[in-house]
């Protein structure tokens, strides 16, 4: 299933490939253990994954990450540990998920492949969906949940690559460059907010 948004996405992505080449940041689910305390209405997720950062990959653990919900505490988990490199993930919120079970792929019971769809509200950006399917849900909530933050880290690491591409074309008088790099930004701000 493609949202909308996908298509501005995938465009982007291949910006970040032709700006960051081996330096595109990449998020890849390892584990997840979730626990629920109904009396209190709190979640506590645990969860690993391997990052991979400037060509460095390395696995990432965060422990007790308390929240509503397993999404509530993926997304609160990542933002924490990921908002002082990336300021720009600050204006990223977390407004809604959705769980969509799909019946019709001919798989027996409880088999069935689930779509997860997370809203995230960047700013006055509007809202943006990302989308993962697996037939585990709490697969497909961890997956879609590294997706937004990998988008949204690649959006600010080639902002920041094509502002030094920029002042250096700005005085070397390359207003051919100059016009690509502003064509670039223009599409990544569409996305973020990027501080200046």
């Amino acid at each position: 299933m493609k949202t909308p948004e996908e298509s501005k996405r995938n465009d982007l992505r291949d910006l970040f490939q032709s700006i960051l080449r081996d330096n595109v940041i990449a998020l890849s689910p390892v584990s997840v253990s979730a626990k629920e305390v109904f009396d209190n209405k709190e979640s506590e997720v645990s969860f690993a994954f391997n990052e991979k950062i400037s060509g460095k990959s390395k696995k990432v653990s965060l422990r007790s990450v308390k929240g509503k919900g397993l999404v509530d505490c993926l997304f609160r988990g990542c933002k924490s540990k990921y908002s002082e490199s990336y300021p720009s993930l600050q204006s990223v919120e977390l407004v809604d998920f959705k769980v969509m079970p799909i019946f019709s792929m001919k798989k027996p019971g409880s088999r069935a492949e689930t779509d997860i769809v997370l809203s995230v509200k960047v700013g006055d950006r509007g809202v943006s969906e990302f989308v993962s399917r697996s037939d585990s849900i709490i697969r497909s909530a961890f997956t879609t949940t590294l997706k937004a933050f990998q988008f949204y880290m690649n959006c600010e690491a080639s902002f920041d690559r094509i502002k030094i591409v920029l002042d250096d074309a700005t005085k070397r008088n390359r207003g051919d460059i100059q016009q690509r790099c502003l064509s670039d930004l223009s599409k990544i701000t569409e996305m973020i907010h990027v501080k200046v």
